[in-house]
């Protein structure tokens, strides 16, 4: 991937290329792989122009020619038509089960985590649990440019409704769709919708609904792309009651400190998608300002078969995405972080931000309701402000007053150990400015970490690692060669702060019906790698594996009904959780 140098003083431009396949839906690399997951349970489908041709990533917006910037969300752009790669879409149901969040006393089942989807995004995040039963009472700003968008509330309950979300619509209150002024009306576009900050928004609203399901969504439209506009939309996010307030774009020169400063609000924002950023373009707004949270992207690829960690992902700096030494003060929390700056240094904390590893959205872009793979550190941030709302409606006030708050938990993040973006743009003379240490800590490209549930101390996560269906010996993502009566399974667990057991069940059918002897993990906050080799198996016979934690918050597990939550079961009850409850009160695999 070679990207060229820049000059001076032009605009910088997002140029992450990839050479590769056009994207298909795919397995992750899940705890447990089992025959009967098919790639039609989310019923997407490669568009059969795209298939088998090259891709690259491009930005999906227009510039924002009066501020010397744009939006921060990429897609993938076929390289032989030019036109974003897009999935089909079949439709489901058009209602939904009625879902109480907060429920302790009953099960929650998410659909299996197939790469791309939400629940792949949770996983790899250590969000399973926390994201299905926190976020109640929170409010996500959402400040976009008006792109004309009529289908917003519909895109987004088929998204939710495909993926196995609760439900939130404009009808319920849950989404709440505005103009700069605080009106309930779609801002027109004088040359009918725009297909790319129609897919900036659809993106925005489904990465927030991916890490925080249970928060309201309140999406403001500024009228045009100039600065007063902006800034009467951050004041209208603020006035109508936002929690955080997301803003997933860039611009240059034109804003100050305090029109993104708002006592109690979080506001996070994009470092931008055009690599290591110097002379006139090193200072991006508003991710600069000390009063913001300044979001970074990763790249989340799965951990491959032959060599599986306990995550079961792969993360590293993405090689689009935006650092720098800014022209703004430095403020204290970032005095002596190793960023080699002496001034303000983007990033503060990452998420997932290359669109070839992106998130799965829904759009009705240029007509129908598309599928499309988004990404940019427009995703970043609107994960990350989804992860935030997680955290505020337990709490802790993440990112109010700027990005300390993720300095003083970063051991708690997702240590980010490689990838640079040194040859995006210009010349780099600080290697932690453009790259990720082997031992972690900050990087001006990804900050302190990436988001991760492990600072809520509360019920245990189960993490990729290897799974296995069995028949006659023949195996899928197995951590040993299998004998055709015994198999060697590999996954990961989160003891998220409370002394944590984990064990196996598995069986000839997906009621499993025996279990491993429950082993001690400990306390801590890191994911644990665990491993286990179950003998006495009937040769010949295909077998269903699933990996259970438990803590005295409740108990987890994944299989191929997908992950399920059991809030409220204690430590002392963790063998065979499954079998001795009732249906899940949220069972809506696809």
């Amino acid at each position: 991937m070679d990207d060229t140098t820049q000059t001076s003083r032009a605009l910088p431009q997002n140029r992450s290329w990839l050479a590769r396949k056009a994207l298909a839906p795919r397995l992750s690399l899940a705890v447990v792989l089992i025959a009967s997951i098919s790639l039609v349970q989310i019923q997407m489908t490669s568009n059969s122009s795209t298939r088998g041709s090259a891709v690259r990533s491009e930005s999906a917006c227009t510039t924002l020619a009066a501020l010397g910037g744009g939006c921060a969300a990429q897609w993938l752009v076929d390289t032989k038509t030019g036109g974003p790669v897009t999935f089909a879409v079949n439709k489901m149901a058009t209602t939904a089960p009625a879902i109480e969040p907060s429920v302790t006393s009953s099960t929650i089942t998410e659909p299996p985590a197939l790469f791309g989807t939400p629940q792949f995004i949770q996983r790899s995040y250590d969000l399973t649990a926390l994201s299905a039963v926190a976020g109640v009472g929170d409010t996500v700003g959402i400040v976009v440019i008006g792109a004309g968008y009529q289908q917003l509330n519909s895109d987004l309950a088929q998204y939710r409704l495909r993926f196995g979300l609760p439900p939130c619509t404009t009808t319920s209150g849950c989404l709440r769709v505005v103009n700069q002024d605080g009106h309930s009306a779609v801002v027109a576009n004088k040359n009918g919708q725009d297909s790319g900050w129609a897919f900036e928004t659809a993106m925005d609203v489904d990465a927030v609904s991916t890490t925080c399901p249970n928060c309201h969504l309140l999406v403001v439209q500024a009228s045009a792309q100039d600065v007063r506009d902006y800034q009467v939309a951050e004041l209208a996010a603020h006035r109508l009651g936002a929690n955080q307030i997301s803003n997933s774009w860039t611009e240059f020169w034109s804003f100050k400190q305090h029109d993104f400063n708002f006592p109690g609000v979080a506001v996070l924002a994009a470092t931008g998608d055009y690599g290591f950023l110097a002379g006139a373009y090193s200072t991006p707004e508003p991710a600069s300002f000390p009063s913001v949270t300044a979001v970074g992207g990763t790249s989340l690829m799965q951990a491959p078969s032959l060599d599986p960690n306990a995550r079961g992902v792969i993360e590293t700096g993405w090689i689009s995405g935006s650092s720098a030494c800014t022209t703004q003060p430095q403020p204290a929390w970032q005095i002596g972080d190793g960023s080699g700056c002496k001034t303000r240094s983007v990033a503060d904390i990452s998420a997932d931000a290359n669109p070839a590893t992106g998130l799965y959205v829904f759009c009705s872009c240029s007509g129908a309701l598309t599928g499309y793979t988004g990404g940019g550190t427009s995703l970043a941030t609107a994960l990350t402000a989804g992860y935030y709302g997680l955290l505020h409606s337990l709490g802790v006030d993440a990112g109010i007053g700027g990005g300390a708050w993720a300095y003083s938990d970063s051991t708690k993040l997702n240590a980010i150990t490689s990838g640079t973006n040194s040859s995006s743009n210009g010349q780099c003379a600080i290697a932690s400015l453009c790259a990720n240490s082997s031992g972690g800590g900050y990087s001006d490209l990804t900050g302190v970490g990436s988001i991760s549930g492990a600072v809520i101390a509360g019920l245990p996560g189960v993490a990729g690692g290897s799974g296995c269906s069995c028949a006659n010996g023949t195996t899928d993502y197995v951590i040993a060669t299998p004998t055709p009566t015994s198999v060697t399974l590999s996954g990961g667990v989160y003891p998220n702060g409370q002394d944590t057991h984990y064990w196996w069940e598995y069986g000839p059918t997906s009621e499993l019906g025996q279990a491993t002897t429950p082993i001690d993990i400990g306390a801590g906050t890191q994911v644990v790698a665990v491993s286990n080799t179950i003998t006495g198996l009937t040769d010949g016979v295909n077998y269903h594996f699933a990996l259970f934690a438990s803590n005295t918050s409740g108990a987890i597990a994944d299989s191929d009904d997908g992950v399920t939550i059991y809030p409220g079961y204690s430590d002392g009850a963790i063998l065979s959780v499954r079998q001795r409850t009732s249906r899940p009160i949220r069972d809506q695999s696809p």
